[in-house]
């Protein structure tokens, strides 16, 4: 049975949101955790904390960028 276009095309952009709300769910979850962990348990000061969520954050907008540049190859590719 074919699919017409635009179900295909809704089906792509259901996908994508499910995709990029586990990614922020995945780098969320850790945000929430890591200076507790890094205060608390090994017992670093604020610098370090700091340090730790900063280095975080540069993964989390590393990720995402290499990400998008995946997903606009894709496009090109199915553009073709």
């Amino acid at each position: 049975m074919t699919h017409p276009a635009h179900t295909l095309s809704a089906d792509r952009v259901l996908l994508l949101c499910l995709a990029t709300f586990i990614g922020f769910l995945t780098i969320g979850l850790p945000l929430a955790v890591i200076p507790l962990y890094v205060h608390d348990e090994l017992g670093y000061g604020a610098v370090v904390v700091g340090s730790a969520v900063g280095v975080q954050f540069l993964a989390t907008v590393c990720r995402f960028g290499i990400a998008a540049q995946l997903y606009r190859q894709d496009l090109r590719q199915a553009a073709r």
